[in-house]
């Protein structure tokens, strides 16, 4: 190679990597725009042919280059994604107004995820700006009998899903892949856009409170709302998570907060500058459910000691960690007793008065029945007396006050 030649090469690289602007100077980075965690969670549905999958994620990072993680972690078979392309919308429509490009795996068109497999895809030139959704088309003729798969509050802003299949009879049915709750998703988990700008990254951890979305997608479009282009916020929840022990083998609730919190938040991540924790519930509860063997009960401290696990390693990343207080779960399956409501008191004053933490947010005070303080206020109960309803979730996430957070990320 010739120095011109080089030197061109080079030139191109420094370009695509660097950026300078008023004598300021910019790295390109590839952000998260959008991303849930795959989980141990077989959505049975063999019988479906010929099924593309629709996926709209709300986007609010600039960008000209898109790259995808496509992921068969926790499936038991292979799956196979005969094609695959993306676009822009900034309406969710069954007809998008732009031109789908196709996505590639090592310049091949279509790809075959073994189990346990992830897979970044080529780099796709697409230019996406914030307040728009980006738009996943994903082809398989046949699935495997199960799928590793996860799934989200469906009446939310940041995500749908809808299908095309033999089953909906060529006409797209939005939620099609959903109970009367929850919509699901497979192989995909993470969006990312590359960038110039300084986007700040919020990742949300937790639990089925956190995982449905019911609060953490409200925020996300508040933060959207008001910094457009300066925040993205990703779901990192997993429904039945505990924060000290791993999930038992017939459950889907991943490893312990304490064990997936390194892999899961900086793994997958090239920055993070803020994570919101709300952890324990299912620690206090699940022992008593039957979910855990008794052997398995814990103490108040046993979970302060485990959310300082946490700060401790968040801070060796240089990021910022807030706790939330553990929310009220009065008569949620016969579980509490006054010894349980005496734990969860505990551990939320040590939230409110530590300093270790780089803050907190009061989701016991913000959700809980003021004149009845061990349960949850009656318009922000799902209906059994531990998860949110839709106001709930609003409630919650309405509280918080958005120029506090986004001024942790500095």
């Amino acid at each position: 190679m010739n120095n011109k030649v080089f030197l061109h090469k080079f030139y191109l690289f420094f370009i695509k990597t660097f950026y300078i602007e008023r004598g300021v100077f910019f790295i390109h980075q590839w952000i998260n725009s959008w991303g849930y965690l795959p989980i141990r969670f077989y959505l049975d549905d063999s019988n479906v042919k010929n099924r593309i999958q629709r996926v709209f994620a709300k986007n609010n990072v600039n960008g000209d280059q898109i790259r995808i993680l496509f992921s068969n972690l926790h499936g038991k078979e292979p799956i196979h994604f005969e094609q695959l392309n993306i676009t822009k919308s900034r309406s969710i429509s069954n007809s998008v107004p732009y031109s789908f490009v196709p996505i590639s795996f090592n310049n091949k068109k279509e790809i075959i995820l073994n189990p346990q497999e992830s897979v970044y895809s080529d780099v796709v030139e697409l230019n996406v700006n914030e307040g728009e959704f980006i738009v996943l088309d994903i082809y398989t003729s046949n699935l495997p009998s199960t799928i590793s798969s996860t799934f989200f509050f469906k009446d939310q802003p940041i995500t749908s899903v809808f299908e095309l299949s033999e089953r909906t009879q060529n006409q797209f049915m939005q939620q099609i892949l959903s109970d009367h709750e929850n919509a699901y998703l497979y192989g995909f988990f993470q969006i990312e856009v590359n960038t110039k700008e300084d986007v700040k990254t919020i990742v949300t951890f937790g639990d089925s409170i956190t995982h449905d979305s019911k609060w953490a997608a409200p925020l996300a479009q508040n933060l959207y709302s008001k910094y457009p282009a300066k925040v993205s916020l990703i779901n990192y929840g997993i429904s039945g998570n505990r924060l000290l022990f791993d999930s038992e083998p017939n459950y889907f609730f991943g490893d312990a907060g304490i064990k997936r919190f390194e892999k899961d938040v900086f793994e997958n991540n090239n920055k993070v500058d803020l994570v919101i924790v709300l952890e324990g519930t299912n620690d206090i509860v699940h022992p008593l459910t039957g979910t855990a063997p008794l052997s398995e009960k814990i103490s108040s401290q046993d979970i302060i000691d485990g959310l300082k696990v946490l700060i401790e390693q968040a801070h060796n990343h240089s990021t910022k960690i807030i706790l939330g207080t553990i929310t009220p779960f009065y008569n949620y399956q016969s579980c509490w007793t006054k010894t349980e409501e005496k734990k969860r008191n505990t551990i939320n004053e040590w939230i409110r008065n530590s300093s270790e933490p780089d803050g907190y947010i009061d989701f016991d005070k913000i959700l809980r029945d003021p004149k009845d303080p061990k349960r949850l206020y009656y318009e922000y109960d799902k209906g059994d007396n531990l998860h949110l309803s839709k106001k709930g979730g609003q409630k919650l996430s309405d509280s918080v006050d958005l120029e506090w957070l986004l001024g942790l990320c500095n």
